[in-house]
C-alpha cells in the first residue's frame, strides 16, 4: 500500500498515549456518533491517522471535557433520536429516545411537590396513543381522572372506574388458562395477599379444585364458583388443619365484607377485556389489603394469561401500568405485595409497570427489576445513599445531589436499555392540567361486558343477625329478634350479651364472642358506651405495650337485656 506524505501507520510509543486515551474517552461518551466522527473512528481503528484526524479528535474531547467541567459531575446525555421525549437536559437540549427503551419497569423516587405527578402526566400523554391498554391506579388520591379531557383530544376514551364498581371473580380462570393451572396460582396469590402461612395454600388449592369439579368447570362449563363459595366450602372442611382453616376464614371474611359486591360474580370482567381499554382505577377509599387483593388479581391473571398464550419478551409493550404514590405496595414491612412479587415477571410479557414513591423505603429487589430509575428532590440522606448505590454513583455525584435536585421537575435518571448507561440530569415540563369538572365515574362500554352475578350471596354478611356466614346463633343465646326489641337492635343486644356473659375482657375479644366483624363491633361499642350501657376501663394486662380497654356492663344494660328477653318469651 502507498500513503500520502501526511499519512502514517500507527505505532505504539509514548507520544501516542494521549491519542489512545482521547480515543477511548470519545468512544465512551459517544463523541464520534455523527457521520464525520464515524470516519475518524474508522481511520483510528485501521491505524491510519494524520494530523487532521488527531486535531479533530482532540478538539472534540477537549470541548466535551470543558462542558463537563462547567455542567457538574453528570454527563450530558447523548440521546437525540426516537419517538419519545424524555425531557430536556440542563443545557436545554431535547432528550429523545425510542419508545422501545421503555420496555421495562420504571421507578421514580421524590418527595411531595417534586413533580412526580406532572412527569407522569407528560409520559402518559405520549404513551397512551401508542399502546393498546392503559391501567392507571390511584392509590391515595385522585390524580388521573383529570387526564380524561386531554386524552379525549387524542381520540382516547379514559374510563373512570371506582374500586367498588368492579365486577370480578378471582376464581375464574383467565383467557387460555386451564382451571387446573389457575387453581394453584390464585391459591398462592390469596395466601400471599392475606399474609397466611404456606400450609394454608394447600387447603385453598384443594378446596378450589373440589369446587371446580362440583361446578363442572373441569369439564368445560363456564359457571364458576366465586370467592364466597370458597369461603363457605372451607368453613365446612371440619377435617382440615384447624389452624390453617381458622386463619383463612378470619382473613377472608373482612375482605368479602369490605369489597361487597365486587367479588360476588360467577362470571366477571376478564383481564383480557380490561387490558384492551384505558382505565383509571380509583382505589383511594379501599383498605390496603383490599387494594392489594384487587391489584394482585389483575396483575396475576393478566400475566398468567399472557404466558399461556406464548407471549414472551416482545420487542414492544402493549400494556402500560402506572401506580401513583405506591408506598403501601412497596414498603418492606407492608402486607405481601403483588407488585413486589410480580414486577420481575410481568415485564417479559409485553406489560410495563411505572411506580412512583416518596421515599426509598421499599422492598430491596424492586431496584433489581426496574430498567429506568429516576430520582428527584429527596428529603433524607438515606434515600440519596440508596439511590447512589442503585445507580452506581461516585462520591462526587452523590454529594452533588442535594444541590442539583432542588427545584420541581428536575430529575436524575439512568437508562437500562440503549447504549447510554450513565446517570444524567433532565427536566420535564410542568403540566398545568385543569382540575375542574371532575368525573365521578365513567364506565363506558364496560357495562356491556357479559357477567353473571351470584345472587344467592346478595345479602351475605348483612342478615338480621349480622353473621357473615349466615349460620344461626346458638340455641342458648338470649338474643331477641330486632323487630321485637323496644330500644336495642339485634346486634346491640348480642354484643351486650357477650359482655354480660364474659365481663372484664379486652374490647377486641367481643367481636368474636358476638359473632360479628371487628369494625362493626368497634362501632357498636362506641354507641353503647355513649348511651350508658357499657363502661370502659384502661387496664395494663402486660408489662410492655399499650394498656387494654376492658368493658364492664352497667345496670342499664342488664335491665335492658332482661326486659327484651322477658318480652320475647312472653310473646312466644
Amino acid at each position: 500500500q502507498s500513503f500520502s506524505e501526511n499519512e502514517i501507520r500507527m505505532k505504539p510509543h509514548s507520544h501516542q498515549n494521549e491519542f489512545i486515551d482521547s480515543l477511548a474517552y470519545a468512544r465512551k461518551f459517544r463523541l464520534l456518533d455523527d457521520r464525520f466522527g464515524r470516519a475518524v473512528n474508522r481511520l483510528a481503528s485501521l491505524g491510519l491517522v494524520d494530523k487532521f484526524v488527531k486535531e479533530e479528535l482532540f478538539r472534540r474531547v477537549s470541548r466535551h471535557r470543558t462542558q463537563q467541567a462547567l455542567n457538574g459531575p453528570f454527563q450530558l446525555p447523548q440521546l437525540r433520536s426516537g419517538d419519545f421525549v424524555l425531557g430536556n437536559d440542563i443545557r436545554g437540549n431535547q432528550i429523545r429516545i425510542p419508545l422501545s427503551f421503555l420496555s421495562g419497569n420504571k421507578l421514580s423516587i421524590a418527595t411531595t411537590g417534586s413533580g412526580k405527578t406532572s412527569r407522569s402526566y407528560f409520559n402518559i400523554l405520549q404513551i397512551a396513543p401508542k399502546v393498546q391498554g392503559l391501567f392507571l391506579f390511584d392509590i391515595r388520591k385522585r390524580e388521573y381522572v383529570f387526564l380524561k379531557p386531554l386524552l379525549r383530544r387524542l381520540g382516547i376514551d379514559l374510563l373512570i372506574l371506582p374500586g367498588r364498581r368492579l365486577k370480578l371473580n378471582v376464581l375464574q380462570p383467565p383467557y387460555k388458562v386451564d382451571p387446573r393451572d389457575w387453581a394453584p396460582v390464585i391459591a398462592d396469590g390469596i395466601i400471599a395477599v392475606l399474609g397466611l402461612p404456606h400450609r394454608a395454600s394447600k387447603l385453598v388449592h384443594a378446596t378450589l379444585l373440589r369446587l371446580y369439579h362440583r361446578f363442572g368447570v373441569l369439564n368445560g362449563r363456564q359457571h364458576y364458583p366465586c370467592t364466597h363459595d370458597l369461603f363457605e366450602a372451607i368453613k365446612k372442611e371440619k377435617s382440615a388443619h384447624s389452624q390453617s382453616r381458622s386463619a383463612v376464614l378470619d382473613h377472608m371474611e373482612p375482605i368479602l365484607l369490605s369489597l361487597g359486591s365486587v367479588l360476588r360474580y360467577r362470571v366477571g370482567w376478564s383481564t383480557r377485556d380490561l387490558a384492551k381499554r384505558q382505565i383509571a382505577f380509583e382505589l383511594m377509599g379501599e383498605s390496603q389489603i383490599a387494594q392489594n387483593f384487587i391489584i394482585d388479581y389483575l396483575l396475576r391473571a393478566e400475566f398468567t394469561s399472557r404466558v399461556s398464550q406464548g407471549i414472551s419478551n416482545p420487542s414492544m409493550f402493549n400494556l402500560y401500568i402506572v401506580f401513583d404514590e405506591a408506598s403501601r405496595l412497596l414498603a418492606p414491612n407492608a402486607a405481601a405485595s403483588s407488585v413486589a412479587d410480580m414486577i420481575g415477571l410481568i415485564r417479559g410479557t409485553g406489560a410495563v409497570i411505572d411506580l412512583s414513591n416518596q421515599t426509598g423505603n421499599i422492598t430491596p429487589h424492586i431496584f433489581s427489576n426496574v430498567v429506568f430509575k429516576c430520582v428527584g428532590r429527596t428529603g433524607s440522606a438515606s434515600d440519596r445513599d440508596l439511590v447512589a448505590r442503585a445507580m452506581g454513583l461516585s462520591n462526587e455525584q452523590r454529594n452533588a445531589l442535594p444541590t442539583l435536585l432542588r427545584r420541581p421537575g428536575l430529575w436524575l435518571g439512568q437508562m437500562g436499555h440503549g447504549d447510554w448507561p450513565f446517570p444524567f440530569l433532565f427536566e420535564t415540563p410542568e403540566m398545568n392540567v385543569p382540575r375542574t369538572d371532575v368525573v365521578h365515574e365513567w364506565l363506558g362500554d364496560l357495562e356491556s361486558l357479559p357477567v353473571e352475578e351470584a345472587t344467592e350471596y346478595e345479602n351475605w354478611g348483612i342478615d338480621d343477625w349480622g353473621v357473615a356466614s349466615g349460620e344461626p346463633l346458638p340455641a342458648d343465646s338470649p338474643v331477641v329478634p330486632a323487630s321485637e326489641q323496644p330500644n336495642l337492635s339485634a346486634k346491640e343486644l348480642r354484643y351486650l350479651n357477650a359482655v354480660i356473659a364474659h365481663p372484664g375482657k379486652p374490647s377486641s375479644a367481643y367481636a368474636k364472642l358476638a359473632k360479628m366483624g371487628l369494625q362493626a363491633a368497634q362501632k357498636l361499642r362506641k354507641t353503647l358506651v355513649e348511651n350508658g350501657f357499657l363502661k370502659e376501663h384502661s387496664v395494663s394486662t402486660q408489662r410492655k405495650g399499650r394498656p387494654a380497654i376492658v368493658l364492664e356492663p352497667t345496670k342499664k344494660a342488664t335491665e335492658a337485656v332482661k326486659q327484651a328477653t322477658a318480652e320475647a318469651e312472653g310473646e312466644k
